[in-house]
């Protein structure tokens, strides 16, 4: 029972504290509301546990606790690939701007 209060009042803290970050510019307002959407999902399922259940009954897992682990992997999956993804795209953008710098530095031949 303490845990469901405990999730609950987790999932409101992460949802104020996103939509405070979204305030100061550190997150785009899309990504404060699939954040929202996520943090909601966990404060529900942390109220309703039966829901879990449903839903894993539904896609055909056996506990609700499965169908929150494997939806839980495929998010951060996806998360772990998005950020790969951004790693490699600064590491492109500093290459250029040390190849600019570098190319400006250089002094000029006669």
């Amino acid at each position: 029972m303490l845990v469901k209060y405990l999730l609950l009042a987790a999932a409101i803290g992460f949802i104020v504290n996103t939509w405070r970050r979204e305030r100061a510019g550190e997150i785009p307002r899309l990504g404060a509301i699939v954040w929202s959407v996520l943090w909601g999902a966990v404060g529900v399922v942390a109220l309703f546990p039966g829901l879990a259940s449903w839903l894993a009954a539904t896609v055909g897992v056996g506990r609700g606790a499965d169908a929150v682990l494997y939806l839980s992997v495929i998010v951060l999956f996806w998360l772990v690939f998005r950020l790969a993804l951004r790693q490699r795209q600064q590491e492109r953008e500093l290459t250029k701007l040390v190849r600019a710098l570098a190319l400006k530095e250089l002094p000029k031949q006669e």
